[in-house]
């Protein structure tokens, strides 16, 4: 998904997945900058259980309803 559609999902709260695991929400959605100035996007899962959060770009995350979707 695009940074874009990850702030969209975040305001939703949809859940997600990452790397073949279910997230229950993004939380945050932006920019890193590394030392010379060049930007990454980033969001930040929420994990099932709530007591622990990953960061991942958002190419490799999907909405789980999409997923559930193309299985039909």
């Amino acid at each position: 998904m695009t940074l874009k559609e990850a702030t969209e999902a975040a305001e939703r709260c949809a859940p997600v997945t990452h790397n073949g695991i279910e997230y229950t929400r993004i939380t945050e959605a932006g920019y890193q900058y590394d030392a010379n100035g060049k930007r990454s996007p980033f969001v930040q899962l929420l994990d099932r259980c709530g007591h622990s959060v990953t960061y991942a770009d958002p190419l490799r995350c999907d909405l789980k309803e999409e997923q559930e979707h193309e299985a039909e």
